[in-house]
């Protein structure tokens, strides 16, 4: 299951996102809300992980999380000086540098990522896995994100629902390592449903206040979203 070092990754993950949240209140002079905040992005977190964890021990293997990072590695002098990869903790360097130039406009929640591995406690061989359940494993974060904003929501926790929808959002997203390139390459429908199912509770999320009215958001997202996979769908079938 998790490890130590992964729970610290969670840690420093949560503090990152309630910094971008706590923004404002930080040039203001107020600590306690990015303590407020931290320990709820850490909550986000290491939730949607523990869940991704079950979902990929189902599939006989372990996630691997940790914080995103880039390499770059330097042309060589010649072929027999080898040059190591100098790595850049992207997972600091975006976030911070978007909310600073966009006013804590822009929130960048991007920051774990996971890989997929043989697990231990398996004794028979593992078989690699197959892109789509690669993307059934990776699409646990961003649902379990969703549904911790719906609890959230429903008990009146405005910043911390808006936090994990924001989460869910920004871990779809196709680029480099991140968890929406698995779910993206693996199933482009699971991918289109999910992004615009989160889009749609984004929008949508601000007017529920009662659980009748959440309710009628999660339909609303759900057929916006099956619709734009039947569109997907047949538009793909017609080229």
């Amino acid at each position: 299951m998790l490890e130590k070092k992964e729970v610290g990754y969670f840690v420093i993950a949560g503090f990152i996102i309630g910094y971008l949240f706590a923004f404002k209140d930080l040039l203001e002079g107020n600590f306690l809300k990015w303590l407020e905040y931290g320990c709820l992005g850490s909550l986000i977190v290491f939730i949607t992980s523990f869940i991704c964890e079950i979902a990929a021990s189902r599939f006989g293997c372990d996630a691997e999380f940790r914080l995103w990072m880039s390499d770059i590695r330097l042309a060589k002098k010649s072929r027999f000086q080898k040059t190591a990869p100098w790595f850049i903790p992207v997972w600091l360097i975006v976030p911070v540098a978007l909310v600073a130039v966009t006013w804590g406009y822009i929130k960048w929640l991007a920051i774990i990522v996971f890989d997929a591995v043989p697990s231990s406690r398996v004794h028979k061989r593992f078989v690699d896995l197959t892109e789509w359940e690669l993307a059934l494993i990776a699409s646990t974060i961003p649902f379990t994100s969703l549904l911790i904003a719906v609890i959230a929501q429903l008990a009146g926790w405005k910043t911390f629902a808006m936090m994990s929808v924001l989460y869910a959002l920004f871990n779809l997203v196709p680029f480099h390592e991140l968890t929406g390139t698995k779910i993206f390459f693996g199933s482009m429908m699971l991918w289109i449903f999910a992004a615009i199912f989160t889009i749609a509770i984004f929008i949508l999320i601000g007017i529920a206040g009662t659980t009748g009215q959440m309710f009628t958001v999660l339909i609303a997202a759900a057929i916006i979203a099956i619709v734009a996979v039947i569109l997907f769908y047949l538009f793909h079938e017609a080229r």
